[in-house]
């Protein structure tokens, strides 16, 4: 008997260096050859096939994967599951960071930004920065500022982000995240910052940020949407790493993400709270989680990933600010071609039998564009 096929809902045909389907529910990534390609693109909803007739193997697959939906009739298409024919540039562009707004009620001791400022894009330019970001076949939109939920159009921006075939995560330090605002949110995927149990978070952060964090993260929970954290590493934290592991695993957190703060913005005023690469390597290892942006294929990081600033700059991290590769006015993919991306092999530390896993650490945190990242050295090889 024949069989009515359609891409699921959640899922995407993406064409990067290779085709793929991506599941933006779940976050995961599946390569299939030019063959399978040709097939899904014919799975509308709308066309019969013979199970029997086709390579029953990769079909079933997909079904137990929840990849695709299979029924007796035919099924209606589903506007999250278009199929595109566009290619990404290569080296393709996956993950983007849209920062929405350099706005922030709070004075982050370690913030890279520095002072918060009265700058945002605007609506008109979020749509085009939106669509062109699925026309490179884009996977993961990270929604960050500033904080992001003081952007003067967010609910707007909200509303519209279900028109668009990718990943939604939003970086928030849940100040403004109540039960009411996390059943609103067209996100998949929330990342509440949370720096250190209550003292330790709030003498980074400011008074009373530590249970409003808290609290975001029980409503997010609530609200059915994927949980990750996102801890620095300073001296008031230091003892807490353990309790913040106990708490993250009652929550059933997605991804832990541990970072050492980079000594620039605030933190040059706020030289207390530093801690030495030896010692803040030593906690990265709490971290877990799937969803690391570095590098990759054999170059360093940002190979797949760049920033927009609320000024419209688009720069290769937030910390390049001074160093555009351009305007977004000039176009998505124009900005992104004339990004340099440096191999491996042109590092200092080229040869280090450690250098697939650290990929090169941070550029910026280095001492030079090919010196070794001392955070990365103490936490593979406990030294610098």
């Amino acid at each position: 008997m024949n069989r009515y096929l359609r891409l699921s809902p959640h899922c995407s045909l993406k064409r990067l260096e290779k085709p793929y389907i991506y599941d933006i529910k779940n976050d995961e990534l599946y390569e299939i050859d030019d063959k399978a390609e040709e097939f899904i693109k014919s799975c509308d909803g709308t066309s019969s096939f013979s199970i029997k007739g086709q390579d029953r193997e990769f079909i079933d697959l997909c079904i137990k994967e929840n990849l695709l939906q299979i029924s007796e009739i035919p099924i209606i298409p589903n506007l999250q599951s278009s199929i595109f024919n566009l290619k990404s540039p290569i080296p393709s562009l996956r993950y983007l960071e849209l920062q929405l707004t350099a706005r922030c009620n709070l004075s982050c001791r370690h913030c890279y930004l520095g002072k918060p400022k009265n700058i945002e894009l605007n609506l008109d330019s979020v749509r085009k920065i939106l669509k062109e970001f699925e026309d490179v076949q884009g996977l993961r939109l990270i929604i960050s500022g500033g904080e992001p939920m003081l952007y003067s159009n967010f609910w707007e921006f909200n509303n519209f982000l279900p028109e668009y075939n990718f990943r939604k995560v939003l970086l928030t330090s849940g100040w403004f995240l109540g039960k009411k605002e996390a059943l609103k949110l067209n996100v998949n995927e929330v990342q509440v910052s949370l720096d250190g149990l209550e003292d330790g978070h709030d003498t980074l952060r400011g008074k009373g940020s530590y249970k409003r964090a808290i609290n975001a993260i029980k409503y997010v929970k609530e609200a059915g949407i994927d949980l990750s954290i996102a801890t620095m590493v300073h001296q008031y934290n230091l003892n807490d790493f353990q309790k913040m592991s106990d708490l993250f695993n009652s929550y059933n957190v997605r991804e832990w993400g541990i970072d050492v703060p980079l000594q620039t913005g605030n933190l040059k005023s706020a030289k207390d709270f530093i801690v030495s690469p030896e010692k803040g390597g030593e906690y990265l290892k709490f971290a877990y989680g799937g969803s690391y942006h570095g590098g990759s294929e054999g170059y360093v990081c940002g190979r797949h990933i760049c920033t927009i600033m609320p000024n419209g700059k688009v720069c290769k991290c937030g910390f390049y600010e001074d160093r555009p590769l351009g305007n977004i006015e000039e176009g998505l993919k124009n900005c992104w071609e004339r990004n340099y991306h440096m191999p491996l092999k042109d590092l200092q530390c080229h040869d280090c039998i450690y250098i697939k896993e650290c990929q090169g650490g941070c550029r910026f945190r280095a001492d030079t564009s090919t010196s070794p990242d001392p955070v990365m050295c103490a936490l593979y090889k406990g030294t610098v």
